[in-house]
């Protein structure tokens, strides 16, 4: 049994991401993303990765990003790597997108 004042994990997840967006801002701007343990980077953007896919799936779609931009570079060196990871490649997912999916 839960406690009146526990919060919904959606609701704390939103308050808490505020937070670890300033965190991930801050190691970026002082240029030490090398010193980040591997395992780390991987955990936020594997649960980034299904949260945003559970997200989208069951409504509209939302941009995957904030305000703040991404480079080309930055979203091509991601992807590709994650498709790579899956053993996808480009001509499967455009076959896939042709089904109406994205």
């Amino acid at each position: 049994m839960s406690s009146p004042e526990a919060k919904a994990p959606e609701v704390e997840l939103a308050e808490r991401s505020a937070g670890l967006y300033d965190l991930v801002k801050a190691v970026l701007a002082a240029g030490v993303a090398e010193k980040v343990p591997d395992q780390t980077v991987q955990e936020l953007l594997t649960l980034a990765v299904r949260l945003y896919s559970a997200k989208c799936e069951g409504e509209e779609p939302i941009d995957p990003f904030t305000d703040e931009s991404v480079t080309a570079t930055e979203v091509a060196f991601t992807t590709t790597s994650m498709l790579k990871a899956v053993q996808l490649e480009v001509f499967e997912l455009t076959m896939w997108k042709s089904f109406g999916r994205i």
